[in-house]
């Protein structure tokens, strides 16, 4: 009898990394689109 792969055990794998990554990108773009849409600092 073969035992298959649990496919819910490689999903709860990936979803932490998933989440972490898109966490990171989506604070990497709101720092670019702040940092575009502010006029440069006179001081």
């Amino acid at each position: 009898m073969r035992t298959r792969p649990r496919p819910r055990l490689r999903v709860s794998l990936l979803l932490p990394r998933l989440e972490c990554n898109g966490m990171i990108s989506a604070h990497w773009h709101l720092h670019l689109l702040s940092s575009s849409d502010s006029p440069p600092s006179a001081s």
